[in-house]
């Protein structure tokens, strides 16, 4: 296996689910992509770099699907967006990641 990184930087929302985000409204409530990410996305590939973005959260990943799938796609950089309520996940992905793929930037 190769062990070396992808030019890819990767824009992550970190896993969270609605009961984590809506309590007892689970149901109540919609998921929808954060405008500042895809501006981020958008603005990486207007200047030629090779972006992705993962939302965890919008598609219902595990803690550890996103973090499976992060270190399957070996991005040189690993962005990931946050909110108080998903600051623990966005920690314990990105040294999960961190521990797979210490040469990464996270």
């Amino acid at each position: 296996m190769n062990d070396s990184l992808t030019d890819l930087t990767l824009l992550l929302t970190p896993p969270l689910n609605e009961s984590e985000r809506f309590g007892n409204m689970t149901g109540a409530g919609g998921i929808m992509p954060g405008l500042g990410i895809l501006s981020l996305a958008a603005c990486l590939r207007k200047s030629k770099f090779p972006v992705s973005i993962m939302d965890a959260e919008g598609v219902g990943f595990s803690p550890e699907q996103t973090i499976k799938n992060i270190i399957r796609m070996r991005p040189r950089i690993l962005a990931i967006t946050s909110t108080t309520m998903s600051i623990q996940s966005a920690v314990n992905v990105a040294a999960a990641v961190k521990s797979a793929l210490p040469d990464v930037i996270a």
